[in-house]
């Protein structure tokens, strides 16, 4: 992290830092969180390590980097651990590569970032970092930052549905609309927003569809 060109020639340090150490030389940092890491019995990969990208057009200040260090961590639930941080920068764009210790030094547990979803809290960081610092948006982003701050759910423009070959051939055959394309014009809206079951087969059932058991499946 702090000595890329090691690995790659081409690729240079353009700003690094810490967080929640003792020591403040690098390798003081490393034999705390060696030490720290080296507790856990049950986890294998205690330290995680994430790699955040910028767009060729793109070039972050140490103060963003610093603020984006910060986003991430808190929204990972990993505020007060040990994390060591380096902006590199390649032939093409900046990149920050994060490693953070996931071992609670106080519990003496690893701790198991939003129930082991950790990529959608990655995400959800992504969007608060993106909206606060003014990037453009990463494409087909899954989260939003609202003007609240509260982070939603993106809204992703709805792609052309098109049934597959064989009810494509019946649709030309019979010149009606297939089984397939029916249920999909009727039925995915309700089934996107369905919160229970409940709320789920009483809305089909509004527009003449039914959901029942199929194997180990469901059919409509």
């Amino acid at each position: 992290i702090k000595q890329p060109h090691k690995i790659n020639p081409e690729e240079k340090i353009e700003y690094a830092g810490a967080r929640n150490f003792f020591s403040d030389t690098h390798a003081g940092q490393k034999l705390e969180m060696v030490s720290s890491a080296s507790i856990s019995k049950h986890s294998k990969m205690p330290v995680a390590h994430w790699i955040l990208s910028w767009r060729e057009e793109e070039q972050p200040t140490h103060d963003q980097v610093e603020q984006c260090v910060d986003i991430f961590l808190e929204e990972m639930g990993l505020k007060n651990h040990q994390a060591i941080f380096g902006l590199h920068k390649d032939t093409k764009v900046y990149h920050l590569h994060i490693a953070v210790n996931r071992m609670n030094d106080e519990t003496q547990k690893v701790v198991e970032v939003n129930k082991g979803f950790d990529k959608e809290a990655a995400h959800k960081a992504l969007a608060k970092i993106e909206a606060i610092q003014g990037w453009k948006p990463t494409d087909n982003a899954r989260y939003t930052l609202l003007e609240n701050g509260e982070i939603v759910r993106a809204r992703r423009p709805k792609k052309e549905y098109k049934p597959k070959a064989k009810a494509v051939d019946f649709e030309h055959a019979r010149g009606e609309k297939s089984a397939q394309r029916i249920i999909h014009e009727r039925a995915y809206d309700i089934i996107s927003a369905a919160k229970t079951w409940d709320e789920l087969h009483k809305n089909l059932e509004k527009v003449q569809l039914k959901l029942e058991k199929k194997g180990s499946g469901a059919i409509i």
